[in-house]
Order: C-alpha cells, then sequence, then structure tokens
C-alpha cells in the first residue's frame, strides 16, 4: 500500500529536521552547479577577450609602423590631456 498525500505530509511534518537537511542540500547542489556555470562563462569570456586583445594589439601595431610620426603626436596629446586632467582631480 502507497502511503498518500496526506500520510506523505504527516511523515513531513513528523521529521522537520530532515526537511531541512534535505532544504540545505538541494541549495548547496544548486549552487554548485552555479558556481561551475559561473566559472565555465568566465572562462570562455576570458578566451574571448584574450583572442580579441591579441587582434587589436596586431592593429594597432600596424597602425603605428604604417604612420610613425601620427602615432607619436597622438600618444603624446593623448599623455598631455590624461595629466592636465589628473592634476585637476
Amino acid at each position: 500500500m502507497q502511503p498518500t498525500e496526506n500520510t506523505s505530509r504527516k511523515i513531513a511534518a513528523n521529521n522537520p529536521s530532515e526537511n531541512i537537511r534535505d532544504g540545505i542540500q538541494s541549495i548547496k547542489e544548486d549552487g554548485i552547479q552555479i558556481g561551475e556555470a559561473v566559472i565555465a562563462q568566465g572562462h570562455d569570456t576570458y578566451n574571448q577577450m584574450k583572442s580579441n586583445s591579441a587582434r587589436y594589439i596586431k592593429m594597432l601595431e600596424k597602425e603605428v609602423a604604417e604612420k610613425p610620426v601620427q602615432s607619436i603626436a597622438i600618444a603624446i596629446g593623448a599623455g598631455m590631456v590624461l595629466s592636465l586632467l589628473l592634476r585637476r582631480g
């Protein structure tokens, strides 16, 4: 004979500490799954950013090689603006 829903509720009501343990275990398992998903997403994002940054560095190196004087002028101008902003702050 299988216990009815009412019997199950009575059993659960008679053992609240077991319900709490089951709830804590469930929360723990959910936390582990979420943590693993966050770590996997972090690795994917890191690899994507690493790939993108390598591509942008190559583009920048090419731009500097093609226009060295303009690149130096831009770097000096950016440095001056940055120093003025930092001095005021």
